[in-house]
C-alpha cells in the first residue's frame, strides 16, 4: 500500500515515532471493511423497514404516507442517505469547527504528520467506508436515474480523493470539504423524501434552501475557502508537492459537478416559477 501511495503522499506522514500519523495499518483497514459491511446490512435492514411502514403508515398515523407504492424504494433509499449523512455532517462539525483549520486555512497544512485525535480519526475512516459502500451501492442496488455516469464519476472521485487526503496527511482541508459538502445532501435527501409523500409545498421550500446552500457551500464557499487554499496556501506550506496536479484536479472535476448539479436545480426553479410546473426530481424526468 505504501509503496502505491508513495508519489502522492507529499507530507510524508509514515515515521517511526508514537506521536507520528500512521495511514492504513491493520487497524484502519478492518474498520473500513467491517464497517463497509455493515453499512451495507444496515441500509438493507433500514430501508426494509422504512418500506413496511409506509405499507401501514395508515395504520399508525392516519393517511398512507407514500401512496405510490412505486415510491417506497425511492423513498427509503433517501431516508437512508439522509439519515447517515446527517450523522456524518453532525460528526463533522464537532471535528473541524473545533479546530482553527476551518477559520484559518492555512492552519490545515501544519504539523501535517502528527496523528490525528481520534474522533477525527475514525471520522474520515468512517467518511471513506461510507463512500465507498455508496460506490458499491450505486452500481449495484440504487435506482437509476438521468446522472448515473456523473454519480459513478463522484463517488470514484470521493473515494480517491478522501483515501489519498487520509493517507497524505492532509486530512484537516478534507474535513473542511467534506463538512461543507455533507450539509447540502441532508437537504437535498430530505426534500426527495417530502416531494415523494405528496407534500409538494414543504418540498418547494426546502428547495429553495437547497439552491441556497448549495450555491453558498458548494461553489462559493467550496471555491475561495478550499480550491483556493489547496491551489494556493499548499505550495506555501507544503514543500515538494507531488501529489499537487492530480489532486487538485479531481477538487476542479468536483467544482464541474457541482455547477452540473447546481444547473439542473436553477432549470427546475425556473420552470416552477415560470411554468407553474410541480417539482420533481429532475434527475428523474424520463422516469417520469
Amino acid at each position: 500500500m505504501e509503496a502505491v501511495l508513495k508519489p502522492f503522499m507529499f507530507a510524508q506522514p509514515l515515521f517511526d515515532s508514537d506521536d507520528t500519523f500512521h495511514p492504513y495499518n491493520t487497524s484502519d483497514n478492518i474498520f473500513i471493511l467491517l464497517l463497509v459491511i455493515l453499512l451495507t446490512v444496515g441500509r438493507y435492514s433500514f430501508q426494509d423497514n422504512v418500506k413496511k411502514f409506509l405499507l401501514s403508515s395508515k395504520k399508525y398515523i392516519g393517511f398512507d404516507l407514500v401512496s405510490d407504492t412505486a415510491k417506497h424504494d425511492k423513498f427509503s433509499e433517501s431516508a437512508w442517505k439522509a439519515t447517515v449523512f446527517f450523522i456524518l455532517w453532525t460528526w463533522s462539525a464537532f471535528c473541524v469547527l473545533s479546530q482553527e483549520c476551518f477559520w484559518e486555512t492555512k492552519q490545515c497544512y501544519k504539523d501535517m504528520d502528527k496523528a490525528l485525535e481520534p474522533p477525527f480519526r475514525y471520522y474520515f475512516l468512517s467518511q471513506f467506508s461510507f463512500y465507498l459502500h455508496s460506490f458499491i451501492a450505486h452500481i449495484t442496488i440504487e435506482t437509476r436515474r438521468n446522472d448515473y455516469v456523473a454519480m459513478l464519476w463522484h463517488h470514484i472521485c470521493t473515494c480517491v480523493l478522501v483515501g489519498l487526503s487520509y493517507a497524505g496527511g492532509y486530512c484537516r482541508i478534507g474535513g473542511v470539504l467534506l463538512f461543507l459538502f455533507d450539509c447540502n445532501d441532508v437537504l437535498l435527501e430530505c426534500g426527495k423524501m417530502l416531494l415523494y409523500a405528496g407534500f409538494q409545498r414543504a418540498s418547494d421550500s426546502l428547495f429553495v434552501v437547497l439552491i441556497t446552500s448549495w450555491a453558498t457551500t458548494r461553489i462559493y464557499l467550496y471555491t475561495f475557502k478550499v480550491l483556493s487554499s489547496t491551489i494556493y496556501e499548499s505550495g506555501v506550506y507544503i514543500e515538494n508537492f507531488v501529489g499537487y496536479y492530480p489532486l487538485n484536479g479531481m477538487l476542479v472535476f468536483l467544482l464541474i459537478l457541482n455547477i452540473y448539479w447546481f444547473s439542473l436545480m436553477v432549470k427546475m426553479l425556473f420552470k416552477v416559477i415560470l411554468y407553474k410546473e410541480r417539482l420533481n426530481d429532475s434527475r428523474e424526468a424520463k422516469e417520469e
